[in-house]
């Protein structure tokens, strides 16, 4: 079984539906329609990545949904069983 990573992520929405625009370093999010220079910090997808595989507490899942609203990720929890943030 694979797992498929997502680590190029919209730095405004979390989006991972990115595209880099041709023959330049900005990249264009289909979900929020924003251009932009960078990717999401590193650190902020080892998070998310981290959350996603292992799981994480409602207040570091909800922190990081208010930061980023198409994270994309799916969670299980005991209280809410599957979710898609």
């Amino acid at each position: 079984m694979a797992i498929v990573m997502k680590t190029n992520r919209c730095p405004h929405c979390g989006s991972s539906e990115i595209e880099t625009i041709h023959m330049s370093e900005h990249f264009y999010c289909r979900r929020c329609g924003e251009n932009c220079n960078h990717l999401m910090p590193a650190a902020d997808v080892e998070h998310i990545t981290r959350i996603a595989l292992l799981g994480g507490s409602e207040e570091e899942i909800s922190a990081l949904h208010n930061r980023y609203r198409n994270l994309e990720i799916t969670i299980w929890s005991a209280k809410n069983r599957l979710q898609r943030l």
